[in-house]
């Protein structure tokens, strides 16, 4: 039994507006998309639903869409869902400790364009402490002294210069989308709180501390961390400092 042309067109453009209501409605746009073009998916969902509706309502009546469909629109229309089976059968890794240790720092490729505003503590993020640490000029200017108290929201990471005793808070930022995701991390002295092996890597952490420039490197000597369950958007948008 041959497919009819009219269904296979109408699954294509079925498929297409269930994943762009997929996208919309999970919280998972952030993994395809940047935070300046995710306007794009809730505006797919909305367009390919209608044209559906369209189509289901007056495009089955045209003569030009019976009959079976050959073997080259067949193929055509296996090419317009190959995006989908991709994303549906590649694994969807969330990117952690592991993926620190192996992808470089996202500080070098910052631009410097923006203060964290009025050297507000509030403000001040990972990527602002990295960022510190390679241009002290930019430390000066966005106020990352000693004393300043901070509260950051992270996961745990060890890597190989981590200091005995600590552990690094990280978090992943991204530009257009998952793919280009690059970590930020600031090193944490725990020893206030409890030993720095209670907390496994992978775990997320709410720490708040005061901030110290040890040979130039920051650290966050932490007066309180709780343990947090991972939040609902892992990463970060990276929108300029």
């Amino acid at each position: 039994m041959k497919l009819q042309r009219r269904t296979g067109r109408a699954f294509v453009i079925f498929a297409w507006a269930g994943f762009f209501m997929w996208l919309w409605l999970s919280g998972e746009l952030s993994r395809y998309v940047g935070p300046r073009t995710d306007w794009v998916i809730p505006f797919g969902a909305i367009t390919l639903t209608v044209v559906l509706l369209g189509y289901l309502i007056f495009g089955f009546r045209s003569s030009g869409v019976r009959g079976s469909l050959t073997r080259r629109e067949s193929a055509a229309l296996g090419l317009i869902l190959l995006p989908i089976l991709g994303v549906i059968l590649i694994p969807n890794a969330q990117l952690g400790s592991f993926a620190v240790s192996k992808k470089d720092a996202g500080a070098s490729n910052v631009v410097l364009s923006k203060s964290p505003g009025a050297k507000d503590p509030s403000k001040i993020g990972l990527v602002h402490l990295q960022t510190g640490e390679e241009y002290p000029g930019y430390a000066e200017y966005a106020g990352l002294t000693d004393g300043i108290e901070l509260k950051l929201i992270g996961f745990v990471v060890r890597l190989d210069d981590t200091p005995d005793g600590m552990f690094e808070l990280a978090r992943f930022y991204i530009a257009c989308c998952a793919a280009d995701a690059t970590p930020s991390f600031v090193a944490v002295d725990p020893h206030e709180v409890a030993p720095a092996d209670q907390y496994p890597e992978d775990t997320w952490l709410d720490v708040a501390g005061t901030l110290e420039n040890q040979d130039g490197q920051f650290v966050i000597v932490a007066s309180q961390i709780v343990e947090i369950p991972e939040p609902d958007e892992p990463y970060l948008p990276f929108l300029g400092l």
